[in-house]
């Protein structure tokens, strides 16, 4: 599993590193600009289709409780993604990136899990879940 989670992180950080060459990001540029602004946006992109669906659904007044509840459902991304950004809200990306590292570093000793592993949580097993979810939420309604 070690070596698994380490595989996966070292490629990926690899990834980041390669946006250097494309983008002019460093590591710490690159994480931020992912990981704290892009996920979250990608995510909330992903429950616009459900909205859209629950408002027609909504005004043809089909299964309003439902629709409800899930409109409310896709309210939560937006108001976990403004959370995040007021927790990173130091003025520099270093000063983000560091604030970032040292809740991951927190969080692993939380969990008694390596720095890597809850990387790999938060950042692409939680974002794939997730991302599944609404997928199918969109599917299913």
């Amino acid at each position: 599993m070690i070596y698994i989670t380490d595989s996966i992180f070292r490629l990926l950080s690899r990834f980041l590193l390669s946006l250097e060459k494309i983008l002019g990001w460093d590591y710490e540029k690159a994480s931020v600009y992912i990981c704290i602004y892009l996920w979250p946006v990608l995510l909330c992109c992903t429950t616009i289709p459900i909205v859209w669906k629950c408002i027609k659904a909504i005004k043809a007044i089909k299964c309003l409780l439902m629709h409800s509840v899930l409109l409310v459902y896709c309210l939560v991304y937006p108001c976990v993604t403004i959370k995040i950004w007021r927790h990173y809200n130091q003025p520099t990306i270093v000063e983000k990136y560091d604030k970032c590292y040292n809740d991951l570093i927190t969080l692993s000793e939380k969990w008694r899990i390596s720095y890597e592993l809850v990387n790999l949580l938060l950042f692409v097993v939680l974002f794939i879940i997730l991302t599944t979810i609404n997928i199918c939420i969109y599917v299913l309604i």
